[in-house]
């Protein structure tokens, strides 16, 4: 019975934090899906490390009953296109670098970035999910060229409050995850929000910062608070 409460605590934080941050946990009536060649995300990074800022876009292939399918495609600052990812097939295409926003989760880039300073820059991508267990991310690293698959893991604090998430490929839902990434107002700050499933369900927001293994806690901007 509590589990079953836990369960229905955390759907209902899901969808606080979705509607609060733009996004949507549960189906809009004014909805309209994306058409297939449609930019639908933007991101900007240096990806060689020249001083100048890659844009780095989805753009969507293919409307599915489920959804739509996406294609990573990396630009220069005059829009020639230096690389493209594969498109997709269909939802059962398991291909790592096809983006994806099916009706049970959203795979698009959420951080581009150099998060283990070796001087190369990582992008995660969250795995869609639909059930209480932690967020897997899949990461990829620039080469020069294009994107490479590394791994897809979740972040899963190391120890009790001890602020430090690690790379685990656990699937144990009562921990403690980070959720989501973004980046502050001023594009320095990495922010994210966290998950708590030891004791029923909290959330808090926190900026981070790279360590190894995965990311410190630096500070809380919302502590940790229950779903009442």
């Amino acid at each position: 019975m509590r589990d079953k409460r836990s369960l229905t605590l955390f759907l209902l934080a899901i969808a606080a934090v979705m509607l609060i941050t733009g996004g949507s946990a549960l189906p809009q009536d004014d909805y309209t899906p994306p058409k297939a060649g449609q930019i639908y995300k933007t991101m900007q990074c240096d990806l060689n490390g020249d001083g100048v800022r890659e844009k780095i876009a989805v753009k969507v292939t293919k409307v599915i009953d489920e959804g739509w399918l996406g294609q990573l495609i990396v630009m220069d600052e005059k829009g020639k296109v230096l690389w493209e990812g594969p498109k997709g097939k269909d939802v059962k295409d398991s291909t790592p670098l096809v983006m994806r926003s099916l009706d049970w989760g959203v795979s698009l880039p959420e951080l581009l970035a150099d998060i283990d300073g070796d001087g190369k820059v990582e992008m995660l991508v969250p795995e869609p999910i639909s059930d209480v267990r932690p967020c897997y991310y899949r990461s990829f690293r620039w080469n020069g060229k294009g994107f490479d698959f590394l791994q897809s893991r979740a972040l899963i604090e190391s120890a009790p409050k001890s602020g430090l998430y690690k790379w685990s490929s656990t699937k144990e839902y009562k921990t403690r995850w980070i959720m989501n990434f973004s980046q502050g107002k001023s594009g320095s700050a990495l922010l994210v929000g966290a998950y708590d499933m030891t004791d029923g369900c909290s959330y808090g927001r926190a900026e981070v910062k790279p360590a190894p293994g995965g990311f410190k806690i630096v500070r809380w901007i919302e502590p940790m608070k229950k779903s009442e």
